[in-house]
C-alpha cells in the first residue's frame, strides 16, 4: 500500500472520530457550559497521555525544541474548539459539519500560499465539487446566516491555520509530542476560560469526558500520521466523509433525521472521493 492510500485511510478514520467527538460534546453541552466542555476535553486528553511518560519506548517521543510553537497551537486549538462547541449547542451536527468544511478549503489555500504545496487539478476539482454540492442540497432555512454561523466559520479558519502549522512541523516533531503539548497548553488556556463557569460533572459525564479525551488524542495522531505521508492539500477531499459520519451520529445521538437532499450529497461525495482514490492508486 503506497503512502497516498495510507494517508487516505488515516484521514477518513480521523474525520469519522471527529463526528463522534462532536456528538459527545453536544451531549455534554446540554448541561455544562461550552467553556467547561472544552476544558474537560483537553484535560482528559492530556491526562490519558501521561502514562506514556513512564514507558521507555515512548519517553523520548515527548522531547521537543518548539515549546513556543506548541503554546501557539494550544491557543489556536483552545479558541477554535470553544467556538465550535458553542456552535454545536444550537446547530444540527450535519449543518455544523457543513460549515466546518470551509476549513478544508482554507487549508488548501493556506497550504498553497505558505507551504508552497503543489495542488493537483483533480484535488481542486474534487474538493470544490464536494463542498459546493453540500451547499446545494442543504435546506435554505438551515443555512440562514447568523451569529452562530459566523462563530463556526471563524472556528473553521482557526482549525485550518492549526492544520497548516501541524503539517509544517509534523516532520520535525513526533505525533506524541504534537498531541501532548497541544493538549497541555490548550487545557491550560481552556481551564482559565472555563473556571468561572464550572459545574461539578456527574459520573456519567466524567465517563463521557474520558472518551472525549481518548478520542481527541486518536483523532490528532491519525491526522498527523496522514500529514507525515502526503501534502496537506491531498487529504482535503477525503475529509468530506465527515458529512456522512455526521449524519449517522446526529441520528443515533439526537434523532436528527436526514432528508433526501442529504443522500444526494452522500452520492456526490462518494463519487468524487472514489474517483480521486482510484486515480491516486493508479498514479504510483
Amino acid at each position: 500500500m503506497n503512502n497516498k492510500l495510507k494517508a487516505a485511510i488515516f484521514t477518513i478514520t480521523s474525520v469519522t472520530f471527529g463526528s463522534f467527538l462532536d456528538g459527545l460534546s453536544k451531549l455534554l453541552s446540554t448541561r455544562l457550559s461550552f467553556q467547561e466542555v472544552t476544558a474537560g476535553r483537553f484535560f482528559f486528553a492530556f491526562l490519558t497521555m501521561l502514562p506514556l511518560l513512564f514507558f521507555k519506548q515512548t519517553r523520548n517521543d515527548f522531547k521537543t525544541k518548539h515549546i513556543s510553537l506548541h503554546c501557539l497551537r494550544g491557543a489556536l486549538f483552545c479558541l477554535g474548539l470553544c467556538l465550535w462547541v458553542l456552535g454545536l449547542k444550537t446547530t444540527m451536527i450535519a449543518t455544523t459539519t457543513l460549515i466546518g468544511f470551509t476549513s478544508y478549503l482554507f487549508t488548501i489555500i493556506l497550504a498553497y500560499l505558505f507551504l508552497k504545496e503543489k495542488v493537483s487539478i483533480r484535488t481542486w476539482i474534487c474538493s470544490i465539487i464536494s463542498f459546493l454540492s453540500l451547499f446545494f442540497v442543504v435546506n435554505v432555512h438551515e443555512l440562514s446566516w447568523s451569529s452562530g454561523a459566523t462563530i463556526l466559520l471563524f472556528s473553521a479558519f482557526l482549525f485550518a491555520v492549526s492544520d497548516i502549522i501541524n503539517k509544517k512541523y509534523s516532520q520535525q516533531e513526533t505525533s506524541i509530542a504534537m498531541a501532548f503539548y497541544s493538549n497541555f497548553f490548550a487545557c491550560l488556556f481552556s481551564v482559565i476560560l472555563g473556571l468561572s463557569q464550572f459545574i461539578m460533572p456527574t459520573l456519567q459525564e466524567i465517563g463521557l469526558f474520558i472518551l472525549l479525551g481518548l478520542g481527541s488524542n486518536f483523532l490528532l495522531v491519525t491526522i498527523l500520521k496522514a500529514y507525515e505521508l502526503v501534502d496537506a492539500a491531498f487529504t482535503t477531499p477525503f475529509k468530506f466523509f465527515e458529512f456522512i459520519s455526521g449524519l449517522i451520529v446526529g441520528f443515533l445521538f439526537f434523532k436528527e433525521i436526514p432528508g433526501y437532499n442529504n443522500y444526494i450529497a452522500l452520492a456526490i461525495i462518494l463519487a468524487c472521493n472514489a474517483y480521486l482514490f482510484i486515480a491516486e492508486k493508479n498514479n504510483k
